[in-house]
């Protein structure tokens, strides 16, 4: 019977941490930009005595806990023991860098596959000790003050307030995340954002929905113009325009190719 139990609470553990695991890898972003990110490391996957060396291994300022007391979704069953570790950059820098400052705390070969942008530094602070009130909604053990360790001089009250420069950032992501993504739907992209990105994104998603609505529309346009064929007339006019600007060609010869690409432009919607 014990062996039964044991079983069944490995496979509920595995289940939860795949759901986990799949959940973290699809909001991952390598290219994406924050100044404080989150992980979550295993023991035993961990360099030796990485609580002593946490500091000069990191070299960024950092705080963590370890949780050791949570339970699986049966309310009962222990959840395997892990950390949650924060770090906070001086600047703004990308996830994947993030990634591999983490795993230098990990065991070669058994590094960490994701982490995740914070731009709550309080909440996600208070989290460690599951002092949110979503984490008490769930029930989640209450770990004691003096658990949450910091190092490397992590300053919580420095780290509170969005800075311009940070909001910047998060607009800048948020552009690139619309070219990587091509997005052609405003709607698509709002529930991106919603979904996959912080409530403190989607914040400044909203503030600025009118930019980010000409960027979609412009990508959609882009497309379309490529999809007609337009876009090498628009290439060839554009090279024209830069030769007369450099005195390459002359008025006369700028216009005479000019009507030559009109005719051209004109028969190709012909065809079409």
């Amino acid at each position: 019977m014990q062996n039964v139990d044991e079983n069944n609470s490995k496979l509920l553990q595995e289940k939860e941490e795949a759901e986990i695991q799949k959940q973290g890898e699809e909001k991952y972003n390598p290219k994406a930009k924050a100044r404080y990110f989150v992980a979550v490391l295993y023991p035993e996957s961990m360099i030796p005595n990485w609580q002593d060396v946490i500091d000069d291994t990191l070299q960024v300022p950092y705080c963590y806990c370890v949780h050791d007391k949570d339970v699986l979704q049966d309310g009962t069953t222990l959840r395997k023991a892990h950390v949650h570790i924060m770090v906070a950059f001086n600047n703004s820098t990308t996830t994947k860098h993030a990634l591999e400052v983490f795993n230098l705390l990990c065991q070669k070969g058994k590094g960490i596959k994701y982490c995740e942008m914070v731009v709550s530094v309080r909440n996600k602070y208070e989290y460690l000790i599951h002092n949110t009130n979503g984490a008490k909604k769930a029930n989640k053990h209450l770990y004691d003050v003096s658990e949450r360790i910091s190092g490397n001089n992590f300053d919580i009250g420095a780290y509170e307030q969005l800075s311009t420069a940070d909001k910047r950032e998060m607009r800048k992501t948020i552009a690139s995340i619309v070219n990587a993504c091509s997005f052609t739907n405003f709607a698509e992209l709002d529930e991106y954002v919603r979904t996959k990105m912080s409530d403190e994104y989607y914040d400044e998603f909203i503030c600025y929905q009118g930019y980010f609505a000409n960027l979609v529309r412009g990508c959609y346009n882009s497309l379309k113009t490529e999809l007609s064929g337009e876009t090498s007339f628009i290439r060839e006019l554009k090279e024209l325009k830069a030769q007369l600007q450099a005195e390459e060609l002359t008025q006369e010869e700028y216009r005479e190719a000019l009507n030559k690409l009109r005719v051209e432009y004109r028969h190709n919607r012909l065809d079409d």
